[in-house]
């Protein structure tokens, strides 16, 4: 599990900087779009908005795997907080039971989806759709390996380390 926590610990860091990196390029775009429409005098770079498009896409699944892992999505917490601690267990056990299961159909349908497009040219950079749609697989597995690290941690919280059960993270 030691092992396990390590590796987990270092795709975070690679998420959390391929998010901050794809915000801060669709940023770029979208503020070199705004300078050549209305400043360069109706200047248009064709490629802007779908870089910022894509970079938007990638990283909401480079950065839903780090909230994922620090419990900061957003969650309604009164009813499980109100359950007595075995009951409370349970539910966290079931809650990551389903989200594996989610993650795992996102997983194997994202990657059909990759499979029949990645020979589909985008419109303006006329890179394969099949990169663009990669985020999902992608972002789905990360998801899917910080659920089985949640659902370990809630059916043995000796091997999770620092977390307590249940305990919820800010960021």
């Amino acid at each position: 599990m030691r092992y396990f926590k390590v590796c987990l610990d270092g795709l975070e860091k690679i998420c959390t900087f391929g998010a901050v990196l794809t915000f801060a390029v669709m940023i770029i775009m979208g503020a070199m779009q705004v300078l050549c429409r209305y400043v360069a005098f109706g200047n248009y770079l064709y490629f802007t908005e779908e870089v910022a498009r894509y970079m938007f896409i990638w990283g909401v699944f480079l950065a839903s795997p780090v909230c994922l892992r620090r419990q900061s999505h957003a969650a309604i917490e009164l009813i499980v907080n109100w359950m007595p601690e075995k009951a409370r267990r349970i539910a966290l056990i079931a809650a990551a039971l389903c989200c594996i299961v989610f993650f795992l159909i996102v997983l194997v349908k994202g990657g059909e989806l990759v499979g029949a497009t990645w020979k589909q040219a985008s419109p303006a950079m006329e890179i394969p759709m099949g990169s663009v749609y990669l985020a999902i697989p992608v972002g789905s597995f990360i998801m899917l390996l910080y659920s089985v690290e949640q659902l370990i941690r809630e059916i043995n919280p000796k091997l999770a380390g620092s977390k307590a059960q249940g305990e919820v993270t800010e960021c």
